[in-house]
């Protein structure tokens, strides 16, 4: 069971399934987000051979770090005498290195972690020989059912180099 379908999480965590111990890319902060959070993790991947020339980084966070996310600078915006906008948003990361990650919102990320994925080592594969196909149900008197059927899973590749998260943030 811990093999299969595990997530996101599980496979960063233990990236060739043999059910050690060996957080490569995660990070357990312990504390309240911050740029230098970001940072450490984004410089660890980077160390690892991630984050190159043909990399498509991102963050992902839920609700609660996308808060905290957009108020880490909210001293530095100036406003206007005559602006009607307020609060704070930030839709991308600036890291020390230079590299944009866009933040990305998801409802169901755990509100204690943080994500950096690279969308363009990840996908969503189909099961071997079962994509998205038609099956005809038993017939029910006169009329004919079908049903749309398919098994897909999620691919990561280079899970232990190229993403990461931190945990157990406040």
């Amino acid at each position: 069971e811990a093999r299969t379908m595990a997530g996101i999480q599980c496979l960063i965590r233990d990236w060739d399934l043999d059910c050690t111990e060996e957080d490569t890319m995660v990070t357990q902060a312990s504390a309240a987000l911050s740029v230098g959070l970001i940072n450490t993790l984004a410089y660890k991947i980077f160390d690892a051979g991630g984050l190159d020339e043909t990399a498509d980084p991102i963050i992902l966070v839920g609700p609660s770090q996308a808060r905290a996310l957009a108020a880490l600078a909210k001293e530095l915006r100036r406003v206007e005498q005559g602006e009607r906008t307020t609060g704070y948003y930030r839709n991308v990361f600036l890291s020390d290195m230079g590299v944009e990650f866009p933040i990305v919102l998801d409802r169901w990320c755990p509100k204690d972690k943080l994500f950096i994925l690279d969308r363009s080592r990840m996908s969503l594969r189909p099961m071997r020989n079962d994509q998205w196909h038609l099956e005809k149900m038993a017939k029910t008197g006169r009329s004919e059912k079908w049903q749309l059927s398919g098994q897909y899973s999620l691919e990561l590749r280079n899970a232990d180099k190229c993403h990461g998260f931190l945990y157990d943030l406040s």
